[in-house]
């Protein structure tokens, strides 16, 4: 009876309202107003919010129908007309709160386009996550929810046969996450294959694993399960001076880098190093390539200490310095890259050098032509490698005790010395008593040996004892010793 009603009151409106459309609009507010037969007046003449535009005002059925608006029903409480921004998996619309199926907010524009990207399940090596389209690398389904890990081949271990099923289905077979049957990553030929250091999967040989995965085939017949060391296989894969711990596959075809070998490590950074000049102390980590000459490579090798410089022992003046190697010129020795002056490395590279004429001079180890008196060793005095007779040399006042042939002074003779500390004699003349060094008593002694015309009174050794002599003592006596 409700069905009837409800038809002869849509003839009703239709009829009244002479729109089809309009009429057809408030179909479903006619129907919900009837109850058992009803009267079809009643609808029509019902108030209610009336949306024209975004504005609500409360009319009748016809009276918001006559004024091309919506007729909603209800109160304008709210403003139930307003439009504004609805975001639904990522797409925007400007809808009507009752309308919008998603996020609705009151204000807003969809240029551009703000709404937060949608979301799906993403199914990767059998593990499934939910992320945005672009942040997936596998499968990607809209909407999807994970309620478990994906779907995967799964492999009877003793006749290979393949089957797609969810983790829970394959317990007492071998299950291969992110294979799947087509091509049937269990048939003959399939082995295990190393993704990465730690993740291993059965696959083909060639397209499956090695073009399909990057992945490295470990050999027909090897399984991943109950486990499979795919580090064993990783090395260094230099891109650049970037190193990083991978397989070979992965580093040569995926990445374009340089395979170093299995159990090499990035201790040092191998795929780089330090690029010096010859001439400046600039240091530069580069590849070898990126290093030409005059440059010269140091292979793992870091700037953070200059690797570029080191210690050059002059050639002349044996003096340290630090230098690059260019500039450490001959008869200079470079010491070697960092070493350091503090200790001084050149006094043990260098010795004495008795030459065929008896001269010593300095040199470097191994530059010695006559006889090397060894690392560290100084030359005689005088510089002269011969045999010499040793005494006291006076030079004035000064006593020292050196060869014959190297006193500039008055050589005293073979054996006599400069007089014990304190009381100096053999170069000290004003000291004439030898006692004490000088006092006043050298001067009395002096006097009472001149007046007894003592032969050592004559003082300058001139015209004999004289007055001069005196004045010489004297002179001699306040200068000192």
């Amino acid at each position: 009876m409700r069905h009837v009603s409800f038809v002869v009151c849509r003839l009703v409106v239709l009829a009244i309202g002479a729109r089809v459309l309009r009429a057809l609009r408030c179909w479903a507010l006619i129907a919900a107003a009837l109850v058992g037969v009803g009267v079809c007046g009643d609808a029509i003449a019902q108030t209610g919010a009336c949306c024209i535009g975004s504005g609500c005002a409360i009319r009748t059925f016809l009276a918001c129908d006559n004024a091309g608006g919506e007729f909603l029903g209800g109160s304008c409480t709210g403003n139930p007309c307003a439009v504004g921004k609805c975001c639904t998996n990522g797409a925007c619309a400007i809808l009507r709160q009752v309308d919008c199926g998603g996020t609705w907010t009151s204000t807003g524009s969809c240029t551009p386009n703000t709404c937060p990207p949608a979301t799906g399940a993403c199914c990767v090596l059998g593990n499934c996550t939910v992320t945005t389209q672009a942040g997936c690398s596998g499968q990607w389904q809209s909407g999807g929810m994970c309620t478990g890990n994906c779907p995967a081949a799964c492999c009877n271990a003793g006749t290979a046969a393949c089957v797609v099923l969810p983790p829970s289905s394959c317990t007492l077979q071998v299950r291969q996450p992110g294979s799947t049957c087509t091509p049937n990553a269990c048939s003959v030929g399939s082995g295990a294959c190393c993704l990465n250091t730690t993740v291993c999967i059965i696959a083909l040989q060639n397209i499956d694993c090695n073009i399909n995965h990057s992945g490295n085939f470990q050999g027909i017949g090897t399984s991943c399960y109950p486990s499979y060391d795919c580090a064993a296989g990783a090395g260094v894969c230099c891109v650049g001076t970037a190193c990083q711990i991978m397989l070979q596959y992965g580093c040569v075809v995926a990445l374009s880098g340089t395979f170093l070998g299995a159990g090499t490590t990035c201790t040092s950074n191998p795929c780089g190093g330090a690029c010096c000049r010859t001439d400046s102390p600039t240091c530069n980590f580069t590849t070898s390539a990126n290093c030409a000459a005059p440059r010269y490579f140091l292979s793992g090798s870091t700037c953070a200490t200059n690797q570029c410089v080191g210690a050059c022992c002059n050639g002349f003046t044996f003096a340290c310095s630090i230098t690059p190697v260019g500039l450490c010129a001959s008869p200079s020795q470079f010491q070697g890259r960092l070493t350091v002056c503090s200790p001084d490395p050149c006094g043990s590279v260098s010795g004495a050098c008795c030459g065929a004429t008896g001269v010593c001079t300095r040199v470097f180890s191994g530059s010695c032509v006559g006889t090397y008196l060894g690392n560290g060793s100084t030359c005689p005095p005088c510089n002269l490698c011969v045999a010499q007779t040793v005494g006291v040399c006076c030079r004035g006042t000064g006593c020292t005790v050196e060869g014959q042939s190297c006193c500039t002074g008055a050589f005293q003779g073979t054996g006599t010395s400069c007089g014990p500390p304190g009381n100096p004699t053999t170069c000290c003349p004003a000291n004439f008593n030898g006692v004490g060094g000088l006092s006043a008593q050298d001067i009395f002694d002096y006097l009472g040996a001149w007046f007894a015309l003592s032969p050592a009174a004559d003082f300058n050794h001139v015209n004999g004892i004289n007055a001069q002599d005196i004045f010489d003592f004297l002179g001699a006596w306040f200068v000192g010793c």
